[in-house]
């Protein structure tokens, strides 16, 4: 199975999962312009099974009449991350058997987004925002820890902010934990292959 990424970022957010031996493609999220979508699958979008939509902010969200109007299966998440936070006052760390790949969000660093809104570069308002509706790289590091990555092969941080990461110390700090795991940070145009059972 191969990994294209059409857009990780706020600007948008597309991944598309492709069977090496059938062409099938599913979509995860739908925050990029369809034609980009369109081109990445050699304008077959018969192969697209379905697309998956995991909550409703329009870097996530944006273009899923697109594939409706086309006849695709949309599925969506019934909570969100906002959701869960508003009810739990953080993020739940679920645990997730027989994992190979893992593709997480990983969108900021409290000290980075601490420093942002100190010096004006973003306002209250943002900052509280980004807090509530995105996984920040401690809460990643939670999750992972809390999981069996004795059979994971890959790792890929997905979402991360422009201006509130640091996409190399991201990978670097994980890297450390989990020495025998690839670590990758999701960015436009990146393709990788899961080889590991079941994909």
């Amino acid at each position: 199975m191969k990994l294209h990424v059409l857009g990780s970022s706020s600007s948008g957010n597309c991944y598309l999962f492709q069977s090496e031996k059938t062409g099938e493609v599913l979509v995860v999220e739908a925050g990029i312009d369809f034609r980009e979508v369109q081109r990445c699958v050699n304008f077959t979008i018969t192969n697209i099974v379905g697309c998956l939509v995991t909550h409703e902010h329009g870097d996530h969200s944006s273009n899923v009449h697109r594939f409706t109007e086309r006849c695709i299966k949309v599925y969506g998440s019934c909570g969100t991350v906002d959701a869960l936070q508003a009810a739990y006052g953080k993020s739940p760390f679920y645990k997730f058997p027989g994992l190979n790949n893992v593709m997480l969000e990983c969108n900021y660093r409290k000290d980075i987004l601490d420093m942002n809104l100190a010096s004006g570069y973003i306002d209250n308002k943002r900052y509280e925002r980004t807090i509530k509706s995105h996984m920040s790289y401690d809460n990643c590091l939670r999750t992972l820890q809390a999981n069996d990555l004795s059979q994971v092969c890959k790792i890929v941080l997905l979402h991360l902010s422009d201006n509130n990461s640091n996409a190399c110390e991201f990978v670097h700090g994980i890297e450390e934990l989990y020495s025998e795991i690839e670590v990758t940070a999701a960015t436009r145009g990146l393709s990788l292959t899961f080889n590991s059972y079941p994909y």
